[in-house]
C-alpha cells in the first residue's frame, strides 16, 4: 500500500499532562466554582509541565458472518411481528360482536351438515392454532416481510441479543394473554374452517381394499424386492399424476402394480384400471398370473387383445395390448371409465406405446382440470428416463422417478473369445457343451426367429436321443455318424423369408420343416454318452397357446428343460428353473424404405440393453451363467446401447390417419417422446392423399368421409379403403376375406403345394387376371364350406393358426361395418367362386387401395449378352423388380404391361414382388388419379372425336385429355382419358354458352338454335369473346355456372335470369315466344 497524504496527521494520540506538582499546592475550597474539576486556575504553573503522548489503538471492527446475520434479521422480524400481533388483536376486538349476539348465530355449514363436524372435530383442533398464524401472516403486506438490514458493532449486537432475552421473557408472560385473545377470534373462524378441513380430511383418508391369497402365494410376493418399496411407491403415485418406474427384471413390477392400485381402492365408484402390454402373450399370461395371486375370477381380472378377450362389465383390472387401448381411445378420448393407465414395458418403444404416451400427457392434464384425476404409470426394464423425464413437450413438470431393485442372483456372463461365422452352429455347440459339463439346471437360447427356434429344436432333439423314453433308450441304439462323410452345415439366409407381423417378431411354421432338416444328416457328430435327455421346447409369440404353456409346466423327471426362444422372452414372461442363457447377440429386424414403401430382413446385432435384458434371465430363480456368442469387442464398439424406436424406422399411415382421426391436425407438433422424421410423415401424408382419405386445405391436411370411415376399419388403410369402395357391391364378402387374408402374415406354410392343388381353377381367361388373389379366395373358400381343421389346412399348405386368425378378424371387420353403418351384413360360410364381371370389379377395387403398389413392364438390353432383359418397374422406385418365383403369374411368362403387388422385399440385392394381380392402364385415372397429370385438349371441333361435349346424364361438359401417370423421374404415357371440366377458364364459359345456344343443355331452347342470328360456333372459333356474345358469357362466368343443376337453381332463384342476354341471339319477332316460354327447365 502506497503511504497516505499526512498520515502522521491523522493519527489519533492521547496526551497525558504530568499535575502533581500543582496538585501540592492547597487552597480554600470556597474560592473554587466547581469543586468537581481537578483543575486549580488560582495556580499558575512555575515551569513547563511534563507531558506524555500515547497513541490509542485501532480496534477494527467485526463484520457478522451470514449465520449471525440470519440470527440478528430473525430477532428483528421476530420483534416487529409481535409488536404487529399485539396491534392486530386490539383493532380486532373492536369490530368483534358481543357473546351474546353471537350465541344466537349459526353457520351455514353448521346447519348444513353437523355429522361432518362431528367427524372433524379432532383434526380441527391440531389446526387452529394454524389456522391463526395464517390469518395473521396474511394481513401482513408484502412490504413488511423484507426488512432493511444494516450491519451493528458488537457492542451494539450484544445489546441486541440482550434486549432479544428480554423479549422472550416478556413473551411468555403475555403468551396467555394472547392465547386468549386467539380463542376469540377462532370462535368466529371455527365455522368457515369446517370446509376445507373436511376436504382435506375425506381425501387423506386411507382405503384399503382386501384381496384373500393363499399362503404359498402371499410367501412368495414377499420375497418380490418391489414389495419392499410399495409405500414409496403407493405414496408418489397418489401425489403425483404421472410416475416413472424403472424396475429391473425380476423385480415383480408387472404382476404386483395393479395388485396395489386394487389395494389402494382405485377400482373402488365403477373405475378400472389398465395395463398396456406390447405384446399378445405377456397380456394373456400377465393377467391370468394376477387373478391367480388375487384369487379373483378372470371376470374380474381380464384380458383384450385384438381377436380375443374375457372382458366383462364386472373387469376391474384389464390387460390389453396398446393398439386396443388406443383404439378404444377413438370413441372414449379422456378415458373416462379408468383411474389408472399403466404403459409397462415402455422400453420396447412401439409405434403405439409412444402415441399412447403422448396423448396420456395430455389427457392427464385435462382430467386434473375436470376434477376426474388419472393416474398415469410408466414402467420398463431398461427404460431410458430422459426420453420421458427430461422432454419438455412431453411432461412441463418433470414426472418423479422410482428405481426399483430386482431380485437378482449372481449371473456370470462369458464371452466368447472369437465371434462365430455360424451363430447357430455356436448354439447347438454352446447348448451341447453346457448340457455334458455343466451342473443340473434348464437351459434358455435366444435365436432370431421361428424358422431357427425350430431347426435347433429339431437338431437337440435328435442330438440328445429325447424322442425316446427313459426306459426304452437302451433297446434303441443310436443313429451311427460316420466322421469321414462329415459336411458342412448350410448357412441359412432369413432375409429371403416372408414378412413379420409389425407387434411380433416372426410367423409360426410348424415343425414340418423336418423333411428339410433331415438333409443335414451329415453334420457333426455330437457325443452325449452317458447324459440324460433334454426337454427341448420352442417358444415364440405366434406359438399356439398351448404349446406355449409347456415351459411354464413341470420338468419330466431325469431331464434338463431347453427352451430355444426368440427376444419374446427377454421381457415379461418368466421361464422357471432356467440356470443357463446362450445369447446369439442376434435379432432379426425389419427394415423400411420411407419412400419406396419397400422392405426386407435384415439379421442384425441386438442393443446392449437387450443383452443385458437375456443374460439377467438366468439369475431370476438362482446364481446362473450366460454364456455369450460374441466377443466382448462386439458388444463394446459393435452393438448399439439401445433398440431404436419403432415410430422411427416403420411407416406411419396408419398412425396418421388414426392421429388425424382423433382431432389433431398438426401431426408434426405432437408430443412424441421421440418425434418421427419429416420424411416419414410426408411419405405417410402423401399416401393418405393419394388414398382420398386426406384433402389439402391451405397448408394443412384434412380428413374426408371417406378418411373417416377408413379410420374405423381395423386394418390398415389401403384395406380399409378397398372395404370402403367395395360396400355397396356384390363383392364385399370377397374383398373381406382378402383383406383379413392378406392382414394375417404369413397365412401359406407352402404356397407352391397350395397353387399346385388349386390350378385348374384359375390358369383360365379371366380368372388369371386376378392372380394370386384368386387362389386365396379358392383356398380359404374350401376351409369354410367343409369346415376343415389342421389336416385339410396342411394338405393345401394353409398354415392352421393363420386360418384361424383370418376368420376372427374376418368377424370383427364385419362386426366393425354393421356397428357404423347399422347394417346386417354376414358372410355365408357356403362361398361360391367369384364371377369373370365380379373377379374385373375386385381387379379395379384392389387398384384404389395399392394406388402406389404399380409397376410396368419394361424391357433393356443386356450389354454383355445382348438379349432383352424383362423386368418390372414399380412407380415409386426407380429401380427393376422382378415377379417373386412363387406368384401365380410366373407359371406362364405373359407379358402384362400394369400390374398391382401387395409386398415388395429385397432378396440378395434383387426386389421381389409378391401377390401379383393384372390391372387395365385405362382404370388408372379413374382410380388414381392423384398421381396422374391431365391435359385437357382445348380445342372444339366437329369432325374431331376427342372433341369437348356436354354429356346429358350428368348435365356437364367433359372433355378428353391427355394423360400420364408417375411420380417424380418417372411418367408412363396413358391413353387418352375422358373426364368432366375441372378448371373453368374463359374457354370453358364460352364452350358453355355455344351449348347452351345450340340447345344441348336446355331442350326447351332447341327449337329457337336455327333461328340465331350469328352461328353459336363463332364463340369458339374467336380468340377473344365477340360483341355480341360477351353479356351472356360474361354473365355465366359471374353466376360460375358449370353444369345444368347450377343453372336451374339460378332459375329459381330469378325467373328472368338470361332473358336479356339470350334474346339478343334472336330477331324481334321471336322474343314474344321465347319469353312466354322463359324459364326453361326442361
Amino acid at each position: 500500500m502506497p503511504k497516505r497524504h499526512f498520515a502522521k496527521g491523522r493519527v489519533k494520540k492521547e496526551v497525558i499532562i504530568d499535575k502533581t506538582e500543582q496538585k501540592k499546592i492547597k487552597l480554600d475550597p470556597e474560592l473554587l466554582d466547581d469543586q468537581d474539576s481537578e483543575e486549580n486556575p488560582l495556580v499558575l504553573p512555575s515551569q513547563k509541565r511534563k507531558t506524555t503522548v500515547v497513541e490509542t489503538e485501532k480496534v477494527p471492527k467485526k463484520r457478522l458472518s451470514k449465520k449471525q446475520e440470519r440470527k440478528l434479521k430473525s430477532v428483528l422480524q421476530r420483534r416487529e411481528k409481535k409488536s404487529k400481533r399485539k396491534q392486530l388483536i386490539e383493532d380486532l376486538a373492536k369490530v368483534q360482536l358481543p357473546s351474546d349476539k353471537l350465541d344466537l348465530m349459526t353457520s351455514t355449514t353448521d346447519s348444513f351438515n353437523q355429522t361432518i363436524k362431528k367427524e372433524n372435530k379432532k383434526i380441527e383442533k391440531l389446526k387452529k392454532p394454524k389456522k391463526v398464524k395464517e390469518i395473521i401472516e396474511e394481513s401482513e403486506s408484502e412490504e413488511d416481510k423484507v426488512e432493511e438490514f444494516t450491519l451493528m458493532q458488537p457492542e451494539e449486537n450484544e445489546k441486541a441479543k440482550d434486549d432479544d432475552d428480554k423479549e422472550e421473557t416478556n413473551e411468555s408472560e403475555n403468551e396467555e394473554e394472547i392465547k386468549q385473545d386467539e380463542s376469540e377470534e377462532l370462535k368466529k373462524e371455527e365455522k368457515p374452517v369446517e370446509t376445507s378441513e373436511k376436504l382435506t380430511a375425506e381425501n387423506t383418508k386411507a382405503v384399503f381394499v382386501p384381496c384373500q391369497r393363499n399362503e404359498e402365494i402371499q410367501e412368495a410376493r414377499l420375497k418380490l424386492p418391489i414389495l419392499g418399496e410399495e409405500q414409496v411407491v403407493m405414496e408418489t403415485i397418489r401425489e403425483k399424476d404421472v410416475v416413472v418406474l424403472s424396475g429391473a427384471t425380476g423385480s415383480g413390477k408387472s404382476t404386483q402394480l395393479p395388485q396395489f392400485l386394487y389395494e389402494a381402492g382405485y377400482t373402488q365408484n365403477g373405475k378400472k384400471i389398465v395395463v398396456t402390454e406390447p405384446r399378445r402373450v405377456a397380456a394373456i399370461n400377465v393377467s391370468r398370473r394376477v387373478g391367480e395371486e388375487m384369487n379373483l375370477p378372470s371376470s374380474k381380472v381380464s384380458y383384450q387383445i385384438r381377436y380375443e378377450g374375457n372382458v366383462t362389465d364386472e373387469t376391474e383390472i384389464k390387460f390389453v395390448t396398446d393398439g386396443v387401448l388406443l383404439k378404444e381411445m377413438q370413441n372414449d378420448l379422456t378415458l373416462s371409465r379408468y383411474s389408472v393407465v399403466i404403459i409397462d414395458e415402455a422400453h420396447e418403444r412401439s409405434v403405439n406405446t409412444d402415441v399412447l404416451i403422448g396423448l396420456l400427457s395430455r389427457i392427464v392434464l385435462l382430467r386434473r382440470k375436470k376434477g376426474n384425476v388419472l393416474k398415469l404409470i410408466i414402467m420398463s426394464a431398461t427404460l431410458r428416463t430422459e426420453d420421458f423425464t427430461a422432454n419438455t413437450r412431453l411432461f412441463k413438470i418433470e414426472p418423479p422417478l422410482i428405481s426399483v431393485e430386482s431380485r437378482q442372483y449372481n449371473v456370470k456372463v462369458t464371452f466368447a473369445r472369437k465371434t462365430p461365422e455360424d451363430y447357430l452352429k455356436g448354439a447347438l455347440k454352446e447348448v451341447c457343451k453346457i448340457h455334458k459339463q455343466q451342473p443340473p439346471g434348464g437351459i434358455l437360447v435366444f435365436l432370431t426367429g421361428q424358422r431357427e427356434v425350430n431347426w435347433l429344436c429339431h437338431k437337440l432333439k435328435t442330438s440328445s436321443n429325447t424322442m425316446l423314453p427313459l426306459e426304452d433308450k437302451e433297446t434303441h441304439p443310436k443313429r451311427s455318424r460316420k466322421r469321414n462323410n462329415k459336411k458342412k452345415m448350410p448357412t441359412i439366409k432369413l432375409e429371403s423369408y416372408s414378412a413379420l407381423p409389425e407387434d411380433e417378431e416372426e410367423s409360426d411354421l410348424e415343425v414340418d420343416e423336418i423333411e428339410m432338416l433331415e438333409s443335414d444328416d451329415g453334420d457333426e457328430e455330437i457325443d452325449n454318452d452317458g447324459l440324460d435327455p433334454m426337454h427341448v421346447l420352442p417358444f415364440y409369440s405366434l406359438l399356439p397357446p398351448e404349446r406355449q404353456q409347456q415351459v411354464f409346466n413341470s420338468v419330466p423327471e431325469g431331464k434338463r428343460l431347453c427352451v430355444v426362444a426368440t427376444n419374446v422372452a427377454e421381457t415379461s414372461i418368466t421361464i422357471p428353473n432356467i440356470k443357463y442363457v446362450v445369447d446369439s447377440g442376434k435379432v432379426k429386424r425389419k427394415i423400411y424404405d420411407k419412400s419406396g414403401g419397400s422392405s426386407k430382413f435384415e439379421i442384425v446385432w441386438t442393443s446392449k440393453a437387450s443383452a443385458d435384458q437375456r443374460s439377467g434371465r438366468a439369475g431370476r430363480m438362482s446364481d446362473g451363467k450366460c454364456f455369450r456368442l460374441f466377443s466382448s469387442a462386439v458388444f463394446e464398439h459393435d452393438m448399439p446401447e439401445f433398440d431404436e424406436p419403432d415410430i422411427i424406422v416403420k411407416p406411419a399411415e396408419d398412425l396418421y390417419l388414426q392421429m388425424k382421426s382423433m382431432g389433431i391436425d398438426n401431426v408434426m407438433n405432437f408430443p412424441f417422446p421421440t418425434p418421427p422424421s419429416a420424411l416419414t410423415l410426408q411419405v405417410a401424408e402423401r399416401h393418405l392423399l393419394a388414398l382420398n382419405a386426406l384433402k389439402r386445405k391451405g397448408k394443412t391436411t384434412k380428413l374426408t368421409e371417406l378418411g373417416k370411415t377408413m379410420a374405423t376399419l381395423p386394418v390398415s388403410p389401403k384395406y380399409a379403403k378397398m372395404i370402403a369402395m367395395a360396400y355397396d357391391t356384390d363383392v364385399l364378402h370377397y374383398v373381406i376375406i382378402l383383406v383379413a387374408c392378406l392382414s394375417v402374415n404369413q397365412l401359406f406354410s407352402d404356397y407352391l403345394l397350395c397353387r399346385k392343388e388349386l390350378t385348374n381353377v384359375w390358369t383360365e381367361g379371366g380368372y388369371k387376371l386376378l392372380g394370386d388373389y384368386m387362389c386365396i379366395l379358392t383356398a380359404i373358400g374350401a376351409t369354410e364350406e367343409l369346415n376343415s381343421e389342421n389336416e385339410f389346412c396342411m394338405r393345401l399348405g394353409l398354415r392352421w393358426k393363420a386360418v384361424l386368425e383370418v376368420r376372427k378378424l374376418r368377424n370383427l371387420i364385419v362386426n366393425t361395418i354393421n356397428s357404423v353403418s347399422g347394417s346386417e351384413f354376414s358372410i355365408s360360410k357356403d362361398l361360391e367362386p367369384p364371377s369373370l364381371a365380379q373377379a374385373t370389379k375386385l381387379r379395379k377395387i384392389m387398384l384404389g387401395g395399392f394406388v402406389d403398389q404399380i409397376a410396368k413392364l419394361e424391357y433393356k438390353i443386356d450389354e454383355e449378352t445382348k438379349k432383352k432383359i424383362r423386368f418390372y418397374q414399380p412407380l415409386l422406385i426407380n429401380e427393376p423388380s422382378q415377379i417373386n418365383s412363387n406368384s401365380i403369374m410366373n407359371i406362364k411368362k405373359e407379358d402384362h404391361e400394369f400390374i398391382i403387388y401387395n409386398d415388395m422385399s429385397i432378396t440378395n440385392d434383387v426386389r421381389k414382388l409378391s401377390y401379383i394381380a393384372v390391372i387395365d392402364k385405362r382404370w388408372l385415372p379413374s382410380y388414381c388419379p392423384f398421381y396422374c397429370k391431365f391435359q385437357p385438349k382445348l380445342k372444339y371441333e366437329r369432325e374431331d372425336p376427342h372433341s369437348p361435349y356436354f354429356d346429358e346424364e350428368s348435365g356437364k361438359i367433359n372433355c378428353f385429355n391427355e394423360t400420364s401417370f408417375g411420380v417424380n423421374e418417372i411418367e408412363w404415357k396413358l391413353p387418352i382419358h375422358e373426364k368432366e371440366f375441372t378448371e373453368f377458364t374463359a374457354f370453358f364459359y364460352k364452350l358453355y354458352a355455344k351449348f347452351l345456344l345450340d340447345g344441348l343443355i336446355l331442350k326447351d331452347l332447341a327449337q329457337f338454335s336455327k333461328d340465331l342470328l350469328h352461328s353459336a360456333n363463332m364463340i369458339i372459333m374467336s380468340l377473344s369473346i365477340p360483341p355480341y356474345s360477351k353479356p351472356l358469357v360474361q354473365k355465366l362466368m359471374n353466376e360460375k355456372i358449370t353444369d345444368r343443376q347450377k343453372l336451374l337453381d339460378c332459375f329459381d332463384n330469378n325467373e328472368q335470369f338470361l332473358l336479356e342476354e339470350y334474346l339478343k341471339w334472336l330477331p324481334e319477332n321471336m322474343h314474344y315466344t321465347v319469353k312466354k316460354i322463359w324459364p326453361p327447365r326442361k
